[in-house]
């Protein structure tokens, strides 16, 4: 970044009212290849810890599926995680709780 590229962004933060940041990739990091991988966690732990008939299969995909529906429907590159589970299809209020807490879990 020059010296006028730094001096415009600083112009534009000193006049904002909100200023947000993207820090993944920057101070925070996942240890795992790709950011989906996290799904397979999930799909793995949320296994793990129910009944058989409650099981899930195709969260990877499902979740997937689920933001781009999301993004399609808000117009926006960026969507919120409860706008994704709004639009994770076939599960029940509860079991979509229970997968974003979980998902939630494996971020932290």
């Amino acid at each position: 970044m020059n010296k006028f590229e730094s001096e415009t962004i600083q112009k534009k933060i000193k006049n904002a009212e909100i200023v947000s940041f993207d820090i993944f990739d920057t101070l925070v990091f996942r240890l795992v290849r790709k950011p989906s991988d996290i799904f397979d966690i999930v799909n793995v732990l949320h296994n793990s810890r129910c009944a058989r008939a409650d099981k899930v299969y195709n969260f990877r995909s499902e979740r997937i599926q689920a933001e781009e529906i999301a993004r399609l429907k808000s117009g926006a590159d960026e969507v919120s995680v409860l706008d994704i589970y709004e639009n994770l299809n076939g599960y029940n209020k509860k079991k979509k709780e229970q997968l974003l807490e979980e998902e939630l879990f494996c971020e932290r």
